[in-house]
């Protein structure tokens, strides 16, 4: 199923997994992460620990220098529609 360019606004996928999915570009804003998992390790751990590197995920602002690979936290300034600073 293609659902490429769509929009979800007040939809209910708690419990859901998800699989095989091409999340790419994806943006997820306003939205209940709590016991969200991404190959297994909480979302919230994730940003917990990025905010300790330099951080500031409450005000979103971005760092200029991220880690890379395959655990790499991804450039919020980016996905806020912020630039680098």
């Amino acid at each position: 199923m293609n659902l490429s360019q769509a929009r979800f606004t007040d939809i209910n996928l708690s419990e859901s997994k998800l699989g095989n999915v091409n999340l790419t570009n994806v943006e997820i804003v306003d939205c209940d992460i709590t016991g969200m998992r991404i190959d297994g390790i909480l979302v919230t751990e994730m940003l917990a620990a990025y905010g300790e590197t330099g951080l500031n995920y409450a005000s979103r602002v971005p760092r200029t220098t991220l880690a890379t690979g395959p655990l790499a936290m991804p450039d919020f300034g980016q996905v806020y529609g912020h630039a680098d600073s």
